[in-house]
């Protein structure tokens, strides 16, 4: 499987992960890729596939009491950078930085900086590749305008309300990236 693939499976099976914990009111607040295990599993047709599963929630809070830096640096949603109250898209903006890590884009999987505004510039540029232009919401500065797990759930499924005008069907059935 090509990491596009893994991309998109790892998309789809955290961003349902994530809906659920928006539901339960959690935020998990360290996704990233070690934070993501799976396993092989098999078909009734006797196709593999992989099973990808949230782990690790030592970090996780409830919205309301979540306000603490936490989490993993390069993967951090601004507001969090910015101490400044956390909610549901914090894991948003993560799991993007974890797709651009998955995908390797501009060399982003060496890339280091301890420069917090620079980190998140580089982000929000990445997101304007037109690869990404079906979730660029993901990675919006301002988490009031973030897109949620509900919304990019209803996206990849094939709710393209509010998607750009080149979207049509099921995400799920095709590639959303190049």
């Amino acid at each position: 499987m090509a990491d596009t693939e893994i991309a998109e499976e790892v998309l789809y099976q955290m961003a349902k992960a994530l809906k659920f914990m928006a539901k339960c009111n959690l935020v998990h607040r360290d996704i990233k890729p070690a934070n993501i295990l799976y396993d092989t599993r098999v078909r009734p047709d006797g196709e593999f596939y992989y099973h990808f599963q949230l782990a690790d929630f030592n970090l996780s809070n409830e919205v309301a009491t979540a306000r603490t830096v936490a989490g993993t640096p390069v993967f951090m949603a601004p507001e969090v950078y910015d101490r400044q109250p956390q909610s549901f898209s914090a894991d948003i903006w993560s799991l993007f930085v974890t797709i651009v890590w998955i995908r390797n884009i501009d060399s982003f999987r060496t890339y280091s900086t301890d420069d917090k505004i620079e980190l998140r510039d580089k982000i929000t540029d990445i997101a304007q590749l037109d690869i990404f232009c079906l979730i660029r919401g993901m990675a919006v500065q301002d988490p009031k305008r973030r897109m949620s797990a509900r919304r990019l759930v209803a996206l990849l499924e094939g709710d393209s309300k509010g998607a750009p005008a080149e979207t049509s069907g099921p995400m799920r059935s095709r590639h959303w990236t190049s």
